[in-house]
């Protein structure tokens, strides 16, 4: 990973699609307890992102 920042217009669709299709390919490799793990994880930060907007929605309707 670099410390530039991100250019969409570096990457070409069929880089992403094909980078994608691979990234699959590896999580469908992985075994059944890694998988419910990542999931896991996934739950916690998006409950953490509802809770950032709940919160950033309350500081908001105060201010009207």
């Amino acid at each position: 990973m670099t410390d530039e920042p991100f250019n969409p217009d570096k990457f070409k669709a069929e880089e992403i699609f094909r980078a994608k299709e691979r990234r699959r390919k590896e999580l469908a490799k992985l075994p059944f307890e890694q998988k419910i793990e990542i999931v896991k994880k996934l739950q916690t930060v998006a409950k953490e992102i509802k809770r950032q907007r709940e919160s950033n929605d309350e500081g908001e309707s105060a201010h009207i």
